[in-house]
């Protein structure tokens, strides 16, 4: 992990899910203009 500045727009999740497919989705709030998005999945034994 490495630390996130403080007023930024980054966000971190970690959960632990049972095998599947899944899909990730990522839409802008409400009154933001957009911009750029990384997303990134790890597998964690």
């Amino acid at each position: 992990m490495f630390p996130l500045i403080t007023c930024s727009k980054d966000v971190v999740d970690a959960v632990r899910l049972n095998p599947s497919a899944y899909t990730i989705v990522c839409v802008t709030a409400a009154g933001d203009a957009g911009g750029e998005a990384l997303i990134e999945v790890y597998f964690l034994p």
